[in-house]
């Protein structure tokens, strides 16, 4: 089911988000030189780069109110005692423009949007728009029509000759006969296919019920009649949702459409209410 799909697909992303999260924080208490490579691994998931990036845009925010809002006595001595202890780990270490002001450090000379591992978001935002494009083309690989692709990019053309024989040529020299007589498509790597195989004599018996109505203007005799209906969505890529559908009705008749997904069967109804066009 697509709901628990989803689900399973919330709690993974919950559980890796956290995880990493917990993970890239205590490496990077341990040993400070590994926080750049844990978490730019770490950034690779969409999850963490931007719960990473929004908590690194709250810690800078935080940082720089609370320089504002400390008393310039409670200030100075948290300076003097850093500086006298040379400890730069210290939240009030940004504060001191005494002591951050020479290596560019101080909260102020940050910008949210800088590529800095600390408080700095380009990092996160440069992996969220790369990998969401590589998933994105990673899901189009998986879900694309790749049969409708090479049809629309390649340069199909047919030839019909004088002994029946009418050939498909691709730019690839990949070739496909169908003799007109017999109906059989003949191809190395495609198998045999009739075309009367194509369509069930039911529908075919159909089809020439409804031209014989046509013909004789005897319509008036069924309820519902339909010819060739045919809708086709899309211009770069066309989709063919129905393609030629003929069928009556008769009076007092109820009928009804049986198709796998995508048939065209809510496509059908919807043209024969007017809800489409």
């Amino acid at each position: 089911m697509p709901s628990t799909g989803f689900a399973i697909l919330v709690v993974i992303y919950l559980l890796t988000g956290v995880a990493l999260s917990l993970i890239v924080f205590f490496v990077g208490a341990i040993k400070e030189n590994a926080l750049e490579v844990t978490s730019g691994i770490a950034n690779i998931l969409p999850v963490y780069a931007m719960g990473h990036g929004i908590e690194k845009l709250y810690k800078l925010g935080s940082f720089q109110a609370a320089c504002k809002q400390m008393s310039p006595e409670h200030l100075e001595r948290r300076c003097q005692d850093i500086d006298s202890k040379g400890g730069t780990k210290s939240e009030y270490y940004g504060c001191c423009v005494s002591v951050c002001q020479p290596k560019h450090q101080c909260y102020d000379d940050f910008n949210a949007f800088q590529w800095d591992i600390n408080y700095g978001i380009s990092i996160e935002l440069t992996y969220l728009i790369v990998t969401g494009a590589v998933y994105v083309f990673i899901l189009w690989l998986i879900e694309g029509n790749w049969e409708r692709l090479t049809y629309m990019f390649s340069t199909q053309k047919v030839q019909t000759s004088d002994n029946g024989l009418a050939y498909m040529g691709t730019n690839v020299q990949q070739n496909v006969a169908i003799n007109m007589g017999t109906g059989v498509a003949l191809n190395p790597w495609m198998r045999s296919i009739s075309v009367q195989e194509m369509e069930d004599s039911d529908v075919t018996a159909e089809k020439n019920r409804i031209e014989g109505l046509v013909n004789t203007h005897s319509v008036n005799s069924e309820a519902l009649v339909v010819r060739n209906l045919a809708k086709t969505f899309g211009k770069v890529i066309p989709i063919q949702a129905v393609n030629g559908l003929s069928f009556g009705v008769h009076p007092e008749e109820c009928f009804g459409l049986l198709g796998v997904n995508g048939a065209g069967k809510t496509t059908t109804f919807r043209m024969l209410t007017g809800d489409e066009t």
